[in-house]
């Protein structure tokens, strides 16, 4: 029920796939990456602790661990790959450290009962579609390091209700913020040149958006399907 792993250097990617009875997981051995699909689909494991040489956290290596509620993110972590925690439906709060400079696609992708996430301070990569469909996101703080919101970056995370743009942002692409239900007021700094296709479609009960008139360019429907939009101030 609860894995156990000492004095391992390397360990094989998918070794523990759909182990559908492991619980729990203890790696204290010296490695530096959690290997692709590693613990995929073992849906009732709830506990893993990581070893602090820990560098990467591979692709898909949690991803349908449906029942995982929590984990710690080593503060040795840079780097965690493509869907890595995607669909842990379970998965309430995760703590990434300011180690981490690169989160890759849908990494959190359709954590259904996460609800707030701090982002680290020295992250330069946030890629598309990694808190997709996390239907209890309320908050994100997005650290001022990110010069792009990149597309579905938070698509159809209906409960979204606030979200600071740091200053640091010039672009934000396709359906970034599309289906956000939740916000009701945006604030778009004067460091943003490109509003991209939908960035915030279908936000039902947007109606009120700030923006600087620094912005050059704004795609077809950036805003479009908010019925509610009522004001628009460019400034």
């Amino acid at each position: 029920d609860f894995l156990n792993i000492y004095s391992v250097n390397k360990i094989s990617p998918k070794i523990f796939k759909r182990c559908v009875n492991l619980k729990g997981a203890n790696i204290q051995s010296e490695i530096t990456e959690i290997p692709r699909k590693l613990f995929y689909d073992c849906n009732i494991l709830k506990k893993v602790i990581l070893p602090p040489s820990l560098l990467t956290i591979g692709e898909s290596s949690f991803a349908y661990c449906t029942s995982l509620k929590s984990i710690t993110i080593p503060n040795s972590v840079t780097r965690i790959e493509k869907r890595a925690f995607c669909d842990c439906d379970s998965l309430k709060k995760i703590k990434i450290p300011d180690s981490v400079s690169w989160i890759g696609y849908a990494a959190f992708g359709g954590c259904k009962s996460l609800k707030s996430i701090v982002l680290p301070q020295n992250l330069e990569f946030l890629d598309c579609c990694t808190f997709m469909n996390c239907s209890s996101l309320e908050n994100c703080v997005l650290p001022s390091t990110l010069k792009e919101i990149h597309g579905r970056l938070f698509f159809d995370c209906i409960k979204l209700k606030q979200i600071t743009i740091p200053p640091s942002v010039e672009a934000i692409y396709g359906f970034a913020f599309s289906g956000c239900f939740g916000l009701t007021e945006v604030y778009i700094p004067e460091s943003v040149k490109k509003l991209d296709y939908l960035s915030f479609g279908s936000c039902l009960n947007l109606t009120k958006v700030k923006m600087l008139s620094s912005l050059r360019s704004m795609a077809n429907s950036a805003f479009g399907y908010c019925p509610k939009l009522r004001s628009i101030s460019l400034y």
